[in-house]
């Protein structure tokens, strides 16, 4: 297998960034947090089930035909420019209060951008190479930055960029429609320049179970410990939010806002079943604290 320039600038982008904090102490202990991080048994059960996901993913979408080896690369990219960042930005996300979903396949059109781009659309001489390989990768890194509310003002020129870099995808693939036009309108071309998109939508489900799960294990374990020596309210309190959440990310959300601000003042199963009917009721498409209808307003809340 032969590498183009962009995969060669790649590797060697990799092997001096590898020796460089291979230098520096503070960048070795940060990756060895990180690495123990990810052994923690409820990431790494995370991981795995995402990892099996993905797997199945990929089985079934080369079982119908759509998936096949040449995607390597194309995946690859997907699974740590995408995949691994939705994973790890979703509990932000969630908490954003936006639209998750709607967010998520927004920000999935730019980023696929980015990945024709580093996938090797237009491979030049190596010389750029060496220079638009970083370039890619700041610009994911910052696309991923402006989601963030203190970033917003990187949103405008980075969707500028982005645009431009679009262009210059367009204008390389009408070069190569002039050059080769049967070869360019295929299948496997349309399958390659929708695979991020496509590989997204299916992950959907999962990222909406791991999105309940976030919700659900935030709110037992503040549950576990306000009401540590009353079981009868723990277990009432984790019962009835998920019936009251039904499995709805909104509603679920919703609860665990609700339960986590006023459970500190309540003393009984009505005070619990009073913040349950408050996020059913709640109506506003923002969560405020002050929405909140505390137990015990003389109560010190948290």
């Amino acid at each position: 297998m032969t590498l183009d320039n962009r995969e060669i600038s790649f590797v060697c982008w990799l092997l001096l960034l590898g020796f460089f904090a291979s230098l520096e102490p503070k960048v070795r202990k940060a990756f060895s947090k990180f690495f123990k991080a990810l052994f923690q048994p409820n990431l790494l059960v995370i991981l795995s089930a995402f990892t099996i996901y993905i797997s199945l993913e990929i089985f079934i979408l080369s079982a119908i035909g759509f998936w096949s080896v040449s995607f390597l690369k194309e995946t690859l990219l997907w699974i740590f420019l995408s995949a691994t960042a939705l994973l790890f930005d979703l509990n932000k996300k969630l908490d954003s209060q936006s639209n998750i979903f709607g967010t998520i396949a927004k920000d999935q059109f730019k980023l696929s951008v980015v990945i024709e781009f580093l996938a090797g659309i237009g491979v030049g001489p190596l010389w750029l190479e060496l220079l638009l390989v970083p370039f890619g990768a700041i610009l994911g890194g910052m696309l991923a930055f402006s989601q963030k509310p203190e970033y917003t003002i990187l949103r405008q020129p980075l969707n500028f960029v982005l645009a431009l870099l679009g262009i210059w995808i367009l204008a390389t693939a009408g070069l190569k429609i002039s050059e080769a036009p049967t070869e360019f309108f295929s299948v496997e071309t349309l399958r390659l320049i929708s695979l991020p998109l496509v590989l997204t939508f299916f992950l959907f489900p999962i990222l909406y179970a791991t999105a309940l799960l976030f919700i659900y294990e935030q709110l037992f374990a503040r549950a576990n410990a306000r009401f540590k020596d009353n079981r009868e309210l723990r277990i009432f309190l984790k019962r009835e939010s998920l019936k009251t959440g039904a499995l709805r990310l909104r509603r679920s959300y919703l609860v665990m806002r609700y339960l986590s601000a006023g459970m500190w003042s309540s003393e009984s199963v009505e005070d619990i079943q009073g913040l349950l009917d408050q996020a059913k009721k709640h109506g506003a498409k923002k969560f405020d604290f002050e929405d909140v209808i505390y137990p015990n307003s003389d109560a010190e809340t948290h």
